[in-house]
């Protein structure tokens, strides 16, 4: 991810969106949670959930350090 774009991350779920109760996404660098995603922060299609970061978001960042993505799915 570069600092200052507006990346779109989208996860297809395997199963009907209609039995998601919760979704969250965590963005973490050096064990350090710097964003997090919400269900509502999502678009949705079909069984896909997008979002777009903003410039601001990214900036969060630390330049040249790898981030962790984790998406937990809570289902009714």
């Amino acid at each position: 991810m570069r600092l200052g774009s507006t990346p779109k991350h989208e996860f297809t779920l395997p199963f009907d969106i209609s039995l998601v109760k919760a979704f969250k996404v965590t963005y973490k660098q050096n064990n350090k949670i710097i964003l997090e995603k919400h269900l509502e922060d999502f678009k949705i299609t079909a069984n896909t959930l997008s979002v777009t970061l903003t410039q601001e978001e990214t900036f969060l960042f630390a330049e040249g350090v790898n981030v962790e993505v984790q998406a937990r799915v809570l289902t009714m």
